[in-house]
């Protein structure tokens, strides 16, 4: 997540390594036949291995071919829509807003998971909860109880996976007086992709050969969108609600 401690990936011989330095390891093989996840033992270690496990699942999904995305997600009437965007960028925050708020069913909060089987493209459900920071948490209602971050429940979790009907990066621009909505396409497109695809090898041709023909079907096969606002939460409700919509707009389409 976007507090989490340094990481890195390597390799020992055949092994792929992932490691958050001073909290925990995931050994696998290629094939991900054999893995290997320990926890460092510490007081919380039953937490840290909870709050890891979507991100280890996204690991392995890459050494099987498949997708996995460093985003939030949410969806209404079998229609998902991503968000993506660098660190702090508001992800879980915009999600959790529109589950908590809008009553979107929530999909994601820091991984999402895609399905390339059939002629769609499918977001899974991989979350049930929200982590926010205090601050956030407190504009939604919820508790603050001095954590750094925060976790809750999703009101509306999802229960089945959801057809992607659009991605939407996010980024932040004090220039801007109020949040804007737009489409981009291209080069844009695969960079935002590609800063948020989630990869446990970087020297294994056939699978990240796997990975470009997926990540070009998904730049092909659904719109890509810019949601650009100042910090603030202030700009949280206004964002939320271009963003919902887009999702509404999106699913009568579909």
């Amino acid at each position: 997540g976007d507090d989490a401690s340094e990481f890195r990936l390597g390799r020992t011989g055949d092994q792929v390594v992932a490691e958050w330095v001073g909290v925990a390891t995931l050994r696998a093989d290629l094939s991900s036949t054999w893995t290997d996840f320990s926890v460092q033992a510490c007081a919380g270690a039953a937490e840290i291995e909870s709050a890891l496990l979507p991100h280890v699942t996204a690991l392995l999904r890459h050494l099987r071919g498949e997708i996995s995305l460093h985003g939030s997600s949410v969806a209404r009437g079998g229609i998902a829509l991503i968000f993506l965007g660098d660190t702090c960028a508001g992800k879980s925050t915009i999600a959790a807003q529109m589950s908590s708020v809008g009553g979107d069913e929530f999909l994601s909060d820091d991984m999402t998971a895609l399905d390339f089987d059939g002629p769609t493209i499918r977001v899974l459900p991989t979350e049930t909860s929200h982590r926010l920071r205090p601050d956030v948490a407190s504009a939604l209602g919820l508790v603050n109880q001095g954590e750094i971050k925060i976790r809750r429940d999703a009101a509306h979790a999802a229960l089945s996976p959801a057809v992607l009907g659009a991605v939407v990066a996010l980024r932040f621009d004090e220039s801007v007086a109020a949040p804007i909505l737009r489409r981009i396409q291209g080069l844009p497109t695969f960079a935002a992709l590609n800063r948020a695809t989630i990869r446990f090898v970087l020297d294994a041709p056939e699978i990240l050969r796997v990975e470009f023909d997926k990540l070009a079907r998904l730049a092909a096969a659904v719109p890509f969108y810019e949601l650009v606002r100042a910090h603030g939460l202030t700009n949280l409700a206004p964002s939320a609600a271009l963003a919902s919509e887009l999702l509404r707009s999106t699913s009568e389409v579909r």
